[in-house]
């Protein structure tokens, strides 16, 4: 890894880390954990299985340039009725964002830098869209022999060509620097942004 890209990850890693808010900053929209159809701006309760893998809900600060990248990424992105967004506190799981493909939400945590966004969403999606071509998530791990690691790799690479169509910042934590999906993933990626 260069160096460039050790202190990337390093600032990356303390942006997920920072507080949510700090004393003197311009004052933040506060949202509730709540759900946001990708269509309608429906906003309804976060199933009970979520909750408990997240927490109790509580109210963040959601940076508006977060809501922006959202709402900008949600247009983006092949309309799928199902498919639920949530702002949460994700700093327990050390994770930017988590996909839950039963009951189909993508929790974002607010502290994700919002030059990331966008392709956290991305790779998030990249989850549901191979839960949905494949079935189900298990069905994937047991099709591909490197189980969710390679899933990982899957998801950045699916997640890696919407990011860039959308020219916004690629961020691709699981393959690297290099930004190249491995060829022997490149089949299923195609299959997977074809069904989208």
């Amino acid at each position: 890894m260069t160096r460039a890209a050790l202190v990337a990850l390093a600032v990356a890693v303390l942006a997920l880390s920072a507080p949510r808010a700090l004393a003197g900053d311009p004052p933040a929209a506060v949202l509730p954990v709540a759900l946001h159809g990708a269509v309608s701006g429906h906003v309804a309760p976060v199933p009970a299985a979520v909750l408990r893998h997240i927490g109790t809900p509580r109210r963040w600060a959601v940076p508006e340039c977060a809501r922006r990248a959202l709402s900008a990424t949600l247009v983006a992105l092949p309309r799928d009725h199902t498919l639920r967004y949530a702002w949460a506190d994700l700093s327990a799981h050390h994770a930017a964002g988590l996909t839950y493909t039963t009951p189909r939400v993508i929790a974002l945590d607010p502290a994700t830098p919002c030059w990331a966004v966008r392709a956290v969403i991305h790779h998030e999606w990249a989850h549901a869209a191979t839960a949905r071509h494949y079935g189900t998530y298990g069905a994937a791990e047991l099709i591909h022999s490197g189980g969710r690691a390679e899933l990982e790799l899957l998801a950045d690479c699916v997640g890696d060509v919407l990011t860039r169509r959308a020219g916004a910042l690629r961020y691709t934590p699981y393959l690297g620097d290099g930004h190249a999906c491995p060829s022997a993933l490149h089949t299923a990626r195609d299959a997977i942004l074809s069904g989208a």
